[in-house]
């Protein structure tokens, strides 16, 4: 631990170093080169190690839940992609974790976040105006599943084009995976619709929850400033 604190520490030394390089006064700039190129070769760092040490992780809960519901998992997964995260599922805290390179991750966070509260609530309002009607509490479940299930779909369809792509990024967040996570398994999910055929009822459900995640509006900024309004 005490050498993992104090190598950090030397990385953002060069990376300050590296920042100061860039200044427009050249003497400056030769000198924090040099300081940089010391420091890496007296730590045996390469430029690699250096962008890695900006990965890290965010956390968001979610449901909480152990076997999170099939959508909850694709509203994670397709969050990840629009920031250019690498998602996991921590089975020991039941959270969501979003890898990347900050600020994505952290932008990530914040939108699964405002994300997730809004089909929660949308939820909610179908179930008690469409769904109190239903015989069963499994069949209203297994509805409104089918109602967010739609919702996410519908979300990803507007979002996917403001994607931020960064094959590098993905490179060194992949590495980090490998280092620090060597065994990771897929989501263990509740699927409460697959290979069932929807009758006319569940069609309405699905169809509802197109409707209602295409009304979610996602402001183009989103991706530049993490203050700027996710909901419209």
């Amino acid at each position: 631990m005490e050498h993992s604190i104090n190598q950090a520490k030397i990385i953002d030394k060069i990376k300050k170093c590296l920042a100061l390089s860039k200044s427009s006064n050249q003497y400056e700039a030769a000198a924090a080169l040099r300081q940089a190129h010391k420091l890496m070769r007296q730590y045996k760092l390469s430029q690699e190690d250096i962008a890695l040490h900006g990965v890290n992780e965010q956390i968001s809960i979610g449901s909480g839940n152990h076997q999170p519901p099939e959508y909850e998992c694709y509203l994670a997964g397709h969050i990840g992609y629009l920031f250019n995260c690498k998602v996991l599922h921590d089975l020991d805290l039941n959270h969501w974790v979003f890898v990347g390179v900050r600020p994505h991750n952290e932008l990530a966070q914040y939108a699964f976040n405002v994300l997730y509260r809004q089909l929660k609530k949308n939820r909610a309002e179908y179930i008690k105006i469409h769904l109190h009607r239903c015989k069963t509490r499994a069949t209203k479940t297994r509805r409104a599943d089918l109602y967010c299930d739609a919702w996410v779909n519908a979300v990803y369809q507007t979002i996917k084009k403001f994607a931020i792509q960064n094959t590098n990024e993905l490179n060194l967040i992949n590495r980090y995976i490998e280092e620090k996570y060597p065994a990771t398994y897929a989501i263990d999910r509740i699927q409460r619709n697959q290979g069932l055929r929807l009758n006319e009822s569940d069609w309405r459900s699905y169809h509802a929850g197109e409707h209602d995640g295409a009304q979610v509006k996602i402001d183009q900024g989103v991706g530049r400033d993490k203050g700027q309004k996710m909901i419209g």
